[in-house]
């Protein structure tokens, strides 16, 4: 899905707008009166498969227009951005990752349960260097896949329409999405320095990485229709 931010000068009488924009200067675009114009900004949701097609046709239109497109990640938060505050989607979204959240603070909950003193992450001493090689392997791949704190930095850089019920999707989906991914770094960082065996860091480290997932799991049960949402 992207994001399609489309701004341009839109007048009221067709003798001060160029011939081919006339028939786009409606009355219902704004309340402004005849003889004026405003800045018409559209918003609009548009799948992968669209998006090539409708950049075309943008090219196309001999029109002063500044075009902003912004892809949008393919996970629950994007379906939370893009959808009703009450729609199914919506509630789906939310449900998710309120899963996500409570799996992963009830496992960081029982790894930090009765920690030693001066050693709050129950860190083992002495763990063999099979172990240490694991740990290094498991925390470059944790890095590596921490996608969702970087991504929801675009909350600052990508202009959004001045719209409050925009904004406030905008705001509180990107807020979501890091929290999600800082507590799910987190609990990887406090599964890896625990660790005294390799292959039971690796069957952890996989459990983990499967509950981070489940945002974009959740989009594409969403998108092939295998629950009961739409995706616009």
């Amino acid at each position: 899905m992207s994001l399609i931010i489309n701004k341009k000068e839109t007048c009221f009488d067709s003798l001060d707008c160029p011939e081919d924009t006339a028939e786009k200067c409606t009355a219902k675009d704004t309340q402004l009166g005849r003889n004026e114009c405003a800045s018409l900004v559209n918003v609009t949701i548009q799948q992968p498969s669209a998006i090539s097609e409708s950049t075309e046709r943008l090219k196309d239109e001999e029109l002063d227009t500044d075009i902003d497109i912004y892809q949008l990640e393919s996970d629950i938060f994007s379906i939370l951005f893009v959808s009703d505050i009450f729609s199914g989607a919506a509630m789906f979204s939310i449900l998710l990752f309120a899963l996500q959240m409570t799996i992963l603070v009830l496992a960081m909950i029982n790894l930090l349960d009765d920690p030693d003193k001066g050693n709050f992450f129950k860190v083992p001493m002495h763990t063999q260097g099979v172990v240490r090689a694991a740990q290094a392997a498991a925390l470059f791949i944790s890095i590596s896949m921490s996608d969702d704190i970087t991504t929801s930095l675009d909350w600052f850089s990508v202009k959004v329409p001045n719209d409050y019920n925009i904004r406030l999707k905008w705001a509180a989906s990107n807020l979501c999405r890091f929290i999600e991914g800082f507590v799910g770094i987190m609990v990887a960082f406090i599964f890896i320095v625990q660790a005294t065996e390799a292959l039971d860091l690796f069957l952890d480290f996989a459990a983990l990485t499967f509950v981070s997932e489940l945002d974009n799991i959740g989009f594409v049960l969403a998108e092939k229709g295998y629950v009961p949402v739409h995706i616009q």
